[in-house]
């Protein structure tokens, strides 16, 4: 009887055990994969305020270039008129 018990817990506690594993190695590699996508969305963060910083120059550059060239324009047509006005 003793020996029927035993032969029958032998399976359970193999798949038991099996269970236990798979469980802690499902466990370790979720913990993993949350600690790369926690590293990943700061470097995410970080390149997003990076380029935002980028585009606020670039936007700034673009203000400042197009208002030179404005002007450069203005100055040009207050020539032409004064030369065009001497003939």
């Amino acid at each position: 009887m003793l020996e029927e018990t035993l032969a029958s817990l032998i399976p359970i506690v193999s798949v038991a055990l099996s269970a236990g594993v798979a469980y802690g190695i499902l466990k370790v590699k979720t913990s993993i994969t949350q600690e790369r996508l926690d590293e990943l969305e700061k470097e995410a963060l970080a390149m997003d305020s990076a380029m935002q910083g980028r585009v606020l120059a670039i936007a700034d550059e673009l203000h400042r270039y197009k208002q030179d060239t404005t002007d450069r324009l203005a100055r040009i047509e207050t020539k032409l008129d004064i030369l065009l006005s001497q003939k």
